[in-house]
């Protein structure tokens, strides 16, 4: 990940349909784009769910927004 300049900023853990998520935010650079992300992962039973979200850092607040608006609709079933 050293290529893409991977920046750990903090641990995460938030809940999806009633399930504890934890994952991580990171910052990157890609072909000199400045980036971020969130990426989490739920384990229901013998299940294991991810969740990423990718956005340009300069829009990293209004991005997270719209991607926690998505997780709070998630509906896990089996």
């Amino acid at each position: 990940m050293k290529q893409f300049s991977y920046v750990w900023l903090d641990d995460v853990k938030r809940e999806i349909d009633g399930q504890v998520a934890r994952g991580l935010d990171y910052n990157y650079i890609v072909q000199g784009i400045h980036m971020t992300g969130e990426s989490l992962v739920v384990k229901v039973e013998e299940n294991l769910f991810y969740f990423h979200f990718y956005g340009r850092q300069a829009r990293r607040e209004e991005s997270l927004a719209v991607f926690h608006e998505i997780l709070d609709g998630v509906v896990i079933t089996e």
